[in-house]
C-alpha cells in the first residue's frame, strides 16, 4: 500500500512537472539610435503565419521624460512594428533607470496611434517596486503567447545620443549633448520609408 501510495504521489508529481510549460522569452538590447535597423534586419514578418506576438518595450530613462530624438526612434520603430506584427499581437512600454514604471500597458498594435500618443507624452502611469527591467519581464511573463512570440527589448540611450534635462519648475529643457545625425546612404528602401513617415 505505501509503495502504491509513493507511486501514485510520483507520478501525480511528473504530470504537473511536464505540463508546466517553460516560458521561452527573447530579450535583445539595442541602442536607441540603432532601433529602427533591429527592428528592419532582425525583426522577421509574421503576418502570414498567424503567430501571436507579446512585445515588451523597455525604455532608459535618465530623467522624468525622454529626448524628441528617443521620441523620434521610438514613433518609426513602432511604425514598422505595425507592419510586422498581426492586429491581435500586443505591445507594453515600460520605462527603466531613473524613472521605474509603466508608461503603456499591454495594448493592441492595432491601436496604434494610442501607442504612439503615450510615446509622445511618455509618462509614468503606474510605479512599481520593481526595477523596469525587472518589471517588464513580470509584464512579459503575465501576457506570454505560448507557441508565440515574446521578445522583451531593452532600449538603451547610444553615445552620441541628445540628454535633455526638464528643469522641474519651469517645465523648459536643455540640450546636455550633441544630437544624432541620422544618415540615409545605403540605409534600406523600408528604413527611409519610415523616417518619411
Amino acid at each position: 500500500m505505501k509503495n502504491l501510495a509513493t507511486t501514485i504521489l510520483l507520478f501525480v508529481f511528473i504530470i504537473m512537472n511536464a505540463q508546466t510549460e517553460r516560458l521561452n522569452i527573447v530579450t535583445n538590447s539595442v541602442t536607441v539610435d540603432n532601433l529602427i535597423e533591429f527592428i528592419v534586419n532582425d525583426f522577421e514578418s509574421i503576418v502570414e503565419t498567424g503567430m501571436k506576438s507579446n512585445i515588451t518595450l523597455v525604455i532608459e530613462t535618465k530623467n522624468l521624460t525622454i529626448s524628441r530624438d528617443k521620441k523620434f526612434f521610438l514613433k518609426q520603430a513602432i511604425h514598422l512594428i505595425s507592419k510586422r506584427l498581426n492586429t491581435s499581437d500586443k505591445v507594453d512600454l515600460i520605462s527603466y533607470n531613473k524613472n521605474n514604471g509603466v508608461i503603456l500597458k499591454p495594448t493592441s498594435i492595432s491601436n496604434k496611434e494610442a501607442i504612439l500618443n503615450k510615446i509622445m507624452k511618455f509618462k509614468v502611469k503606474e510605479y512599481y517596486n520593481l526595477f523596469g527591467i525587472d518589471l517588464a519581464y513580470n509584464f512579459a511573463k503575465e501576457n506570454y503567447k505560448a507557441n508565440g512570440r515574446n521578445l522583451v527589448i531593452i532600449v538603451r540611450d547610444g553615445e552620441n545620443f541628445i540628454t535633455e534635462l526638464v528643469n522641474e519648475k519651469d517645465g523648459k529643457a536643455s540640450v546636455v549633448k550633441t544630437g544624432v545625425v541620422i544618415s540615409a546612404i545605403g540605409l534600406l528602401p523600408e528604413l527611409i520609408n519610415a523616417i518619411k513617415n
